[in-house]
Formats: structure tokens, sequence, C-alpha cells
């Protein structure tokens, strides 16, 4: 996933994104920059050929531990030696910026990317695509009362008229021709 065109950078020692930072700078550089990156494949072992890092040390607490939760495992039981783990393939989802998710910006759009991002590392693919499938409320609002009214008049009284007017044309043609053909008898006898 990319940024479009017309996209520029802002300083990496910027915590929070200030109002000056989304209005355009003047002389930026202005292009398409990398936001996300779904990568896939066999990834090398950043700790190959080290020991394995230690645990940090859990803070005492007291008989039932924090927030009444039991104590962590005795040290001895962290530091087991572990078991050897065979390379096999794996998925990654690289972001550039983390503001997306934070508590604030965490809305629909970026809730369902961070469930989806989520879902493509750990589950099939294919169940990411039914997140897309989301029901999309196509109700119709009711009408206002002079749209109501517009309505019963042109199925009412609009399309009575036009019926009766017809009705009325073809029986004012009919008495024409009637009557002409009544004059052009009289006229032929005389």
């Amino acid at each position: 996933m990319s940024s479009s065109e017309r996209s520029w950078t802002v300083d990496s020692t910027v915590r929070q994104l200030r109002p000056q930072d989304v209005e355009e700078p003047a002389g930026s550089k202005l292009g398409a920059y990398p936001l996300m990156a779904f990568v896939e494949g066999q990834f090398p072992d950043a700790f190959a050929g080290k020991e394995r890092p230690a645990w940090p040390k859990a803070p005492q607490q007291g008989p039932l531990g924090q927030f009444g939760q039991p104590p962590p495992p005795p040290d001895d039981e962290l530091e087991a030696p572990a078991a050897p783990v065979a390379a096999a393939p794996g998925k990654l989802v690289l972001l550039g910026c983390s503001q997306m998710f934070r508590k604030n910006f965490l809305q629909a759009g970026n809730l369902d990317l961070f469930l989806n991002s989520v879902d493509a590392v750990s589950l099939n693919e294919n169940l990411v695509r039914v997140r897309g499938r989301k029901p999309i409320n196509r109700a119709i609002e009711p009408p206002k009362s002079g749209t109501k009214t517009l309505w019963r008049f042109m199925n009412y009284g609009l399309a009575n008229l036009l019926i009766a007017g017809a009705g009325i044309g073809l029986a004012y043609r009919r008495r024409s021709a009637r009557n002409a053909y009544t004059l052009a008898q009289m006229a032929a006898t005389k």
C-alpha cells in the first residue's frame, strides 16, 4: 500500500502530528511513499549463532501478584533450555507508522485494516476477504410530506386526468367525424 502522488514527509523527530504537518509545506518534494507491505517467505534468523536473550526480570509483587493475578513462574522455569526451532516460511506485515492504531484513530477503517493484517498473517487469505463483504445499509428513507403529496397527486389525480383527457379528446374527434360525415351526406343529397 502506498500514498498518493501528492504526499510529503514530516520530520521523524515529531512525536505527534501538528496542524502545520497536515498542510503541504512550501518547496516540499511530493511523491508516492510506501506505507505498508505484506511480505511472505523464508526470513533469516536474527539470533543465529547467538545465545538466546534472557527474559526480563519481573518486578516484585505481592502474594497474589499484580491485579490479583497469580505470580509469574520462578526464574529457573523461564530459563529452561529451548527446544530447537525448525526454519519455516513466515508472513510479515510491515507498517511505516503506528499512528493509525492509536486509540483516537482506531475507528472503522483503521480497525478493519488492523484486523485484516492480523488475519492475513495468522489465517488463510480467503478468510481475510470475508470482512470486506459487510452488508451495506440500503434502507430507503421515508419521503417527506410534500413528496408524498406530489406522488399521490401524480398517481391518483394526474393519471385520472390524463385518461379523462384522452377519453374527451377521442369523443370530440368521433363527434367531429360524425358531424363531418352527416354534413357530407346532406350535401350529397341536395
